[in-house]
C-alpha cells in the first residue's frame, strides 16, 4: 500500500442464493457485487378471512404492521349457547375456566396469540362476561397481539391451559353431575368478539406457499384427563380448520441483475473508490393505483458495529474484507463517502405507483474506510424489502 498500487478485483461469479422467503410485507432477496434476483409475495387466504389489501390496510392503520385479517367468530352469533362441564369420575377439580380448545389436539391452548406456525398466529379481542358459582368474571382484550385479562390452570394434566378471565375456584359443594354450566345470554355474554390473523415477526415473514389453520372453539375445562365438556346446540367455533394459500399481488425486478465494480485501485487515504454504479428497481402491483411505496435494503453485514451508513464486504472464504465499505443513495448527488447516505436496514420512502407501476434508480458506491485495505476479490449480499400501502 505504500509504494506500489494495490489492485482490487470484484467477484464476478454469481453467488448462490436460496429461494427468497415469502413476505407479507413485500420482499425480495438479492446479492450485490454478485447477482440480483427478484421475487415478492403477499399473503392471501383462500378460506380463512379472504385477506385482501383493503382489509389489511384498514387493520394495519388501527393496530400496526403485521395485522392480516380480522372477523367475528365463524359460528352463528345469533344462536343461544349452553356450555356444560362434567368432571372426571371421582376427581373434582380445584379450578375451572372458560378456555379456547384446539380441536386437532383436544387440549386448551396455553397462550394468546396462538401460534399456528409459518410465521402466523391467531389473536382474540373483545369482552366475555360470565357468572359461575354465584360470582361474576370477565375477560377483556383490545390488542390482538396481547392476551388480555387471562388466567392459568397451573396443575392441568393436559398441559398448561389459558383461561379467558381468571381460573375460577370450584366450591366443595359443587354438583357432581354437571359441575358447571354457562348459558348465553342468561349468565354468559360477549361483546365485540374478533378473531385476528397476525404475523409473529415485524416485518411479516410468512414461510411456504400455504398453511393450515386449526379449528379453535370455546369450552369449559379444568385441564384434567377424562373431563367432558359439551356445548349445545353445537360447538362455538372461533375458527374452523382449513388451508390458506399465499400468492403474489406485486412483483419486483432489478436491472441490471449483476453489479460489478471491476478492478479497483486502492487510495492512500479514506475516500470514494467508485461511485458510478446503479440499478433500476421496478415494482408492479395489480390494482396498485397510485399507492405509496417504501423500501429497506438490508446488507448481510455492517462495517461498523451500530453504524448503518456502511455495509461490509467479505473475502471468497467468507471472512471480513478490511478497508472498504458499500453505500447507496436514491439520488446520485447524495452518493458520498462522508456518512451522509441513507441508513441500511431502515425503511425509506421510494415514491408512488403510477397506474400500479414504479421504476426508480438506486445508486451504489464503493468507499475506502481505512488507510490500508485487504486485497483480492470481495462481495456481499443484501435483502431488499418493499411495502406498498
Amino acid at each position: 500500500m505504500q509504494n506500489t498500487p494495490i489492485m482490487h478485483k470484484a467477484q464476478n461469479k454469481r453467488a448462490k442464493t436460496a429461494a427468497p422467503p415469502l413476505r407479507v410485507a413485500f420482499g425480495c432477496v438479492f446479492a450485490l457485487a454478485a447477482s440480483l434476483s427478484a421475487g415478492a409475495a403477499e399473503a392471501v387466504s383462500s378460506d380463512l378471512y379472504r385477506i385482501d389489501l383493503a382489509r389489511t390496510n384498514e387493520a394495519a392503520s388501527r393496530f400496526g404492521e403485521g395485522i392480516l385479517a380480522y372477523a367475528p367468530p365463524v359460528s352463528a352469533s345469533a344462536e343461544d349457547y349452553v356450555f356444560e362441564y362434567h368432571a372426571p369420575e371421582g376427581q373434582p377439580p380445584d379450578l375451572i375456566g372458560l378456555t379456547i380448545v384446539n380441536e386437532s389436539t383436544g387440549r386448551p391452548i396455553s397462550a394468546l396469540p396462538f401460534s399456528i406456525g409459518n410465521g402466523l398466529a391467531v389473536g382474540l379481542t373483545g369482552t366475555l362476561t360470565y357468572r359461575m358459582f354465584g360470582r361474576e368474571y370477565r375477560w377483556t382484550n383490545n390488542n390482538p397481539r396481547a392476551a388480555g385479562t387471562v388466567g392459568q390452570l397451573p396443575a392441568a394434566e393436559l398441559g398448561a391451559a389459558l383461561t379467558l378471565g381468571p381460573a375460577v375456584p370450584v366450591p366443595e359443594n359443587a354438583s357432581e353431575d354437571i359441575l358447571a354450566s354457562l348459558s348465553n345470554p342468561a349468565n354468559l355474554s360477549g361483546e365485540n368478539l374478533r378473531v385476528w390473523l397476525i404475523c409473529t415477526q415485524k416485518p411479516c415473514r410468512v414461510s411456504g406457499t400455504s398453511f393450515i389453520y386449526p379449528a379453535l372453539k370455546l369450552a369449559l375445562s379444568s385441564g384434567l384427563r377424562g373431563e367432558r365438556s359439551h356445548t349445545r346446540p353445537s360447538d362455538l367455533y372461533l375458527t374452523r380448520s382449513g388451508t390458506a394459500t399465499i400468492s403474489s399481488s406485486c412483483t419486483l425486478s432489478v436491472d441490471p441483475q449483476t453489479i460489478r465494480f471491476g478492478n479497483v485501485r486502492a487510495r492512500r487515504s479514506k475516500g470514494p473508490l467508485d461511485l458510478s454504479r446503479s440499478s433500476t428497481v421496478s415494482i408492479a402491483c395489480r390494482n396498485g393505483g397510485s399507492s405509496p411505496v417504501a423500501i429497506s435494503i438490508d446488507p448481510a453485514h455492517l462495517y461498523y458495529e451500530g453504524n448503518r451508513k456502511f455495509a461490509a464486504f467479505t473475502h471468497e472464504n467468507g471472512t471480513r474484507f478490511r478497508g472498504i465499505g458499500l453505500v447507496y443513495a436514491f439520488d446520485r448527488a447524495n452518493l458520498v463517502c462522508s456518512g451522509q447516505t441513507p441508513d441500511w436496514r431502515t425503511r425509506h420512502p421510494f415514491g408512488s405507483l403510477n397506474n400500479g407501476k414504479l421504476s426508480q434508480p438506486v445508486y451504489w458506491g464503493l468507499c475506502q474506510l481505512e488507510p490500508d485495505t485487504d486485497t483480492g476479490a470481495f462481495s456481499t449480499t443484501a435483502t431488499l424489502r418493499f411495502w406498498v400501502n
